[in-house]
Formats: C-alpha cells, sequence, structure tokens
C-alpha cells in the first residue's frame, strides 16, 4: 500500500489555498465593500441594486433569472460580522 499525500508540496498557506476559494473570497468582499460605499452615499441606489440582484420570488418567477446566482455574493453593508463569518466559513471548508 502507498501513501497518499493530500498536500505533496507540504503543509503552507500556497498549498492549503485553492484559487477558487481565494476568487471567491476577493470578489465576495470586493463587492461587499461597492454595497457598503454604496449604501452610504447613494441609499436609494443601493435598493434599487439590492432589488435587482437580490433574490425575490416574484420577481425569479417573472424572469430574473439571474438571482439564484448574483444574491449569494450579497451581504448586510450595515455590518462586517456577517461577512467576516461567511468568509472565514468559506476559507474553512472550501479547503477541503
Amino acid at each position: 500500500m502507498g501513501t497518499h499525500v493530500r498536500y505533496p508540496g507540504g503543509f503552507g498557506w500556497r498549498e492549503y489555498f485553492p484559487l477558487g476559494v481565494k476568487w471567491l473570497l476577493i470578489v465576495n468582499v470586493a463587492i461587499f465593500v461597492f454595497f457598503f460605499l454604496l449604501a452610504r452615499l447613494i441609499p436609494e441606489a443601493a435598493r434599487e441594486l439590492l432589488g435587482i440582484f437580490g433574490l425575490r420570488a416574484s420577481s425569479f418567477l417573472r424572469g430574473a433569472l439571474w438571482q439564484p446566482l448574483t444574491y449569494q455574493f450579497l451581504h448586510d453593508p450595515g455590518g462586517f460580522w456577517h461577512i467576516l463569518f461567511n468568509m472565514l466559513a468559506l476559507w474553512m471548508f472550501g479547503a477541503d
């Protein structure tokens, strides 16, 4: 029986951080910062974008088929704890 090495290059930051998880973290944080600043500067525009990209059953049934994908990137712009724990969970469970 041979031994299977999960991380052949050793165990370190680079070896344990998959590229897809890295980009999901970057995109999520960038969209969060964008919505955070937009909600502070132009609240009406933030509400409008949330209505377009957030998941609403009535909009989805009327043809907004992108909403199941785009709502996953929206986080509460009023609280950093939401994005922090979501990204921590993505990093912890996405690496496996």
